[in-house]
């Protein structure tokens, strides 16, 4: 059986195809299922990569602020500042043009202080959590 990690890396992938080929609904159930897969794992470094997945859905849709929650949520998990991913960091300046500098700064720190950003992201795209 592959790990929770792997199972939660494909879906944010295919999503993200989805989401290119222009059928963002489409991509919902994959991101649920990266998102409820990686939820109770100690790999902060994993879920932080599904968490920057599921801010690029966030973004195909226009909620800026969603997706500097879920990078602000992300960064904290990772324990940085900044990422060194100019995918995340340009998907990043976005969001702080578009929201200006103080509604960027408090969307991160929101983000950051989240006990459950996947619980956040599961709402944003849609879906509710699985009853465990």
């Amino acid at each position: 059986m592959a790990s929770p990690q792997l199972i939660a890396l494909i879906n944010v992938e295919l999503a993200r195809v989805l989401r290119l080929r222009g059928e963002p609904d489409l991509a919902r159930p994959s991101l649920r299922h990266a998102l409820e897969s990686i939820a109770s794992s100690g790999d902060q470094t994993v879920r932080a990569s599904v968490l920057e997945g599921v801010a690029e859905w966030f973004a195909s849709i226009g909620d800026w602020e969603g997706v500097a929650v879920l990078i602000g949520a992300a960064y904290a998990l990772r324990g940085i500042a900044r990422t060194s991913d100019p995918a995340v960091a340009s998907l990043d300046a976005r969001a702080a043009e578009v929201l200006g500098e103080d509604r960027h700064r408090a969307a991160h720190h929101q983000g950051a202080a989240l006990p459950s950003p996947e619980s956040f992201a599961l709402t944003g795209i849609g879906e509710k959590p699985r009853p465990p």
